[in-house]
């Protein structure tokens, strides 16, 4: 599976915004502040229905003027084409697949795979081998 487009709309400090990717190699550049970051936990959101960053409420990631957010994914694989969106209000979070509102989050669960390493994960390093044996487990066997 490859990210053929992101959307993002009043997600943390970016308004409106879609990327298309290249299906080789991309890169997110810019200076500080711009949100790069916000655009990888966007993905990384809704590739496993949780931030990595670790936001206490909703509020917390819909831009400040705004009471609603989306996030927006095209994908493809071989055999077809999805889109995923994933909104947020204050009171709830809501995910949909080519426009039905998907009622089990699990059903949609492995189809979207991403892996993620920041500097809290430096303890893979410095640690024991089990966390290092659990992430690589998750990253490969999914």
């Amino acid at each position: 599976m490859k990210i053929s487009s992101v959307y993002l709309k009043n997600f943390r400090n970016i308004e409106d915004e879609q990327f298309e990717s290249s299906p080789y190699l991309n890169f997110i550049i810019g200076d500080n502040g711009q949100g790069k970051t916000n655009i990888i936990e966007a993905i990384y959101l809704l590739t496993n229905f949780k931030s990595f960053r670790k936001p206490k409420k909703n509020s917390e990631i819909i831009n400040w003027d705004n009471n609603y957010c989306e996030i927006g994914l095209k994908t493809e694989d071989q055999e077809r084409k999805k889109k995923y969106k994933l909104t947020f209000t204050p009171e709830k979070k809501s995910l949909y697949e080519s426009g039905v509102l998907v009622s089990k989050w699990s059903t949609e669960y492995g189809y979207l795979n991403s892996v993620l390493f920041t500097p809290d994960n430096l303890s893979l390093l410095k640690g024991g081998p089990e966390d290092r044996r659990r992430f690589i487990d998750r990253s490969v066997f999914f």
